[in-house]
This record gives structure tokens, C-alpha cells and sequence, in this order.
């Protein structure tokens, strides 16, 4: 796995999203990634019920999700750009929620 090891900033116009558990899903294919839905509903996102939990940052791989495809030689898939490849390539997506502090409102926001 991935450590937590970074310290969080002190200031307090400063908030990190890292480190920490998001929730994290993983699909062997494009096809079957999380969609948002539509309308109002986007707002709060992915049904994240069923997901598991994942250190950010860390590289799935190492989180023991998936399996490692990394190479410097030759792609383990066809190179198509800007097109994916719908079989053999997993889809892995993360989640998390947050609330601003109140002295925050009015200011321009950075994520």
C-alpha cells in the first residue's frame, strides 16, 4: 500500500484533499466505468455504496487493485490517439467529498 506520510499545510486558505481514503472503483473496461447521472442528482455525484477505499496519492497498482501494465518499450495496447481501447484496458475512478470552511465564502476557489 501507500503510506500517509505528508504533513497538511498549516495555513488556513489551504485545504488538501491529500492524503487520505477516497472511495475508489475499478472495472476491467471502459464500457462499464460509473457514469454521473443527470439533472440535479451530477451535483452529488457517484452511488460510491459499493466502492472500496484508497489511500490518495497512490498508484492503484500498488494498492493491490488491477494489475501493473507500465513498459518503456512496447504498449501493451494498440496506439490510437486519441481513441481507448474498449477491451484490456481498465478504468479506475476515485471519489471524495468535502465541505468549504464558511470563511471561505465569496473567495475564489482552486481545486
Amino acid at each position: 500500500g501507500c503510506p500517509l506520510t505528508l504533513r497538511p499545510p498549516t495555513s488556513r486558505w489551504v485545504m488538501r484533499l491529500t492524503p487520505a481514503e477516497w472511495a475508489f472503483s475499478l472495472v476491467e473496461h471502459v464500457h462499464e466505468a460509473p457514469r454521473l447521472p443527470d439533472g440535479a442528482a451530477r451535483a452529488r455525484g457517484f452511488d460510491a455504496a459499493d466502492w472500496s477505499a484508497i489511500r490518495v496519492p497512490c498508484s492503484w497498482e500498488t494498492a493491490g487493485f488491477g494489475r501493473p501494465i507500465y513498459t518503456n518499450t512496447v504498449y501493451p495496447f494498440p496506439v490510437d490517439p486519441p481513441n481507448v481501447p474498449a477491451e484490456g484496458n481498465a478504468v479506475g475512478t476515485y471519489q471524495t467529498s468535502f465541505s468549504l470552511p464558511g470563511a471561505w465564502a465569496g473567495r475564489r476557489t482552486l481545486l
